[in-house]
């Protein structure tokens, strides 16, 4: 299980959140292989969040990725 935290700016709250992106979705989920994007904390400025996660890498610039469902059928459910 590998962790690979980083400090985001939350613009639709002005704040900073950290978040681990360093898992993959295991081979039983519809998101197979696809980045685990997991929510772990959030901080009203990045200092503050640099404090409490000193390991996390700071970017203003990430690209979260983003999961895709077109591997899934258009099929209705049942």
């Amino acid at each position: 299980m590998s962790q690979e935290l980083v400090i985001v700016h939350n613009s639709e709250y002005d704040n900073y959140d950290v978040k681990d992106i360093g898992e993959r979705y295991p081979s039983h989920s519809v998101l197979a292989g696809q980045t685990m994007i997991k929510f772990v904390d959030s901080f009203e400025t990045i200092e503050q969040a640099q404090a409490e996660y000193p390991e996390a890498t700071v970017s203003h610039d990430l690209i979260m990725p983003q999961n895709t469902f077109d591997h899934l059928p258009d099929d209705e459910d049942y």
